[in-house]
Order: structure tokens, then C-alpha cells, then sequence
């Protein structure tokens, strides 16, 4: 992001600071807020079958999470969480500097950035899943990978 745009967000920031193992946001909660790292860095998970938890990432300055609050009303995605003393900027979703379309246009090549690099770790985990069990599809499921050339 760059300094022009960091400065319009400055007057609708509200500045939070966070302490190590601080849960900023909870994986299904309500989201209404964009949130900027200044300092710090933090801890992105996704609960997985209810008892584990899986690494989507980690944030530094300059980070951004909680861009989803912006396009639907749905809950938080994933938790996120302070793994150093931090610095943030919240933003309510209905801040008035939202309706800024150089601002809006930066947060959303942020976003496919985020979808690019979810899709290859879903493929990765696949990879790694078919890997372990020497399987296409489970036993009685309609097959949901097929090779690639299949296509064509």
C-alpha cells in the first residue's frame, strides 16, 4: 500500500495494540473490520475437523487481513492472532475512505493474491492426500480428480 493511501486511511484507523497469544480475530465470529499491521507480527490459522488447526500464514507490517468485511457480512474466515507485541489499524467496513476506488482496487489485488496462493496450497494438500493414500476418490464417492489432459 502505498503512502498516499496509508495516509487517507490514518484519520479512520483506531489503533489497537496487542500483546503475544492476543486473539485479534476469532475464526467465525462476526466480522465488520479491515485490519493493518503497523508492528508486529501475527498468526493466521483455519480450524480443521474442529481439534486442529491449520497454518494459512503469518502477517507483518504492511499486512492486511480481514478484507472479506468489505464485499459480504459474513463471520471471520480464519483466526488470527498476535505471535509479537503489535501494532493495527482497525477499519470498520462502512468507514467512509472505503469508497475510494484506488484504495478499494489496492485491497482487492491483496485479495487475489490471497485466492492465488490458497488455490495452490489446496492443490499441494491434494497432492499430498492422494500421495498417502494411493487413491483418486474415496470408495462409493463419484471420483473428483481426473487427470489433467482428460480435459482436452
Amino acid at each position: 500500500m502505498t503512502p498516499e493511501l496509508l495516509d487517507r486511511l490514518r484519520p479512520h484507523a483506531e489503533v489497537i495494540h496487542a500483546s503475544p497469544g492476543e486473539v485479534i480475530v476469532w475464526e467465525g465470529a462476526e466480522q465488520t473490520a479491515i485490519y493493518l499491521v503497523i508492528r508486529g507480527s501475527l498468526t493466521v490459522t483455519l480450524r480443521v475437523r474442529g481439534e486442529m488447526e491449520s497454518v494459512l500464514g503469518e502477517i507483518g507490517p504492511g499486512g492486511i487481513f480481514g478484507e472479506l468485511a468489505l464485499i459480504d457480512e459474513g463471520p471471520a474466515a480464519a483466526t488470527v492472532v498476535a505471535d509479537t507485541t503489535a501494532t493495527l489499524w482497525r477499519l470498520e467496513s462502512t468507514a467512509p475512505v472505503f469508497t475510494d476506488k484506488a484504495l478499494v482496487w489496492a485491497l482487492l489485488q491483496g485479495l487475489c493474491a490471497k485466492v492465488r496462493s490458497a488455490n495452490h496450497r489446496l492443490g499441494e494438500a491434494v497432492a499430498w492426500g492422494l500421495a498417502a493414500t494411493a487413491t483418486t476418490s474415496a470408495p462409493g464417492c463419484p471420483p473428483r480428480l481426473r487427470p489433467y489432459w482428460a480435459r482436452y
